[in-house]
């Protein structure tokens, strides 16, 4: 598994050796898991500003220097209920927006955890989560970063989503079905498989001209 790669956040694409690497995300949105077409543009652009800021103001309150005064009123409350998560199931965590290049059946991805710790004893892989509701693509996502870090070490991990409220509280989403696993290697061989065939066709048209 590759170690060495680029990460360019503007596009939030991983680049190895010259190669755009698909995303989790991208992977599970080019099958439809990840759909956002039913909301309106600027609630969307809204949401998507407000989760940015939440995860960053939750970073920074793990790495203990947070200026709470800073943090926008609309925001406040995710935090609270991610620092009250983490004082109620005493979660520290190892590891924060991690990024790799994972490796399933010979086909690479890109990826970014939230966090991964210690949680009720076990080696955990912790997603925070600001939407609406529980979404279905929770279950892929998180199996795909099971799948990367196992690799590395052997150790399998439990998968948790931890979904914060607006309210200031939280509940916590296991994800423990095993048919994400399967899921997710579907829609990465997809993904895969409509790249491969691009360049083919890139490739004929090329050399038919």
């Amino acid at each position: 598994m590759s170690t060495s790669f680029e990460f360019l956040p503007e596009t939030h694409s991983y680049i190895e050796n010259g190669v755009t690497i698909p995303s989790v995300t991208q992977c599970l949105g080019a099958c439809g898991l990840v759909c956002y077409d039913h909301v309106p543009a600027d609630i969307l652009q809204r949401k998507a500003e407000l989760g940015t800021a939440a995860h960053a103001a939750c970073h920074y309150a793990d790495e203990g220097d947070l200026s709470w005064e800073s943090v926008d009123h609309a925001v406040l409350p995710y935090v609270t209920a991610w620092m009250k998560f983490r004082n109620e199931c005493d979660f520290a965590p190892k590891l924060l927006e991690f990024r790799g290049i994972g490796e399933v059946g010979g086909m690479k991805y890109g990826y970014t955890l939230d966090r991964e710790g210690l949680f009720n004893g076990r080696d955990s892989i912790i997603e925070i989560k600001c939407t609406a509701s529980v979404e279905v693509s929770w279950g892929p996502q998180t199996a795909a970063y099971e799948l990367a870090r196992r690799k590395i070490d052997g150790k399998v991990r439990s998968r948790v989503a931890v979904h914060l409220k607006p309210s200031g509280t939280y509940s916590l989403v296991k994800l423990d079905d095993v048919n994400d696993y399967r899921v997710f290697q579907w829609a990465l061989g997809l993904e895969s498989w409509k790249r491969a065939k691009g360049k083919r066709n890139v490739n004929d048209s090329n050399h038919n001209g």
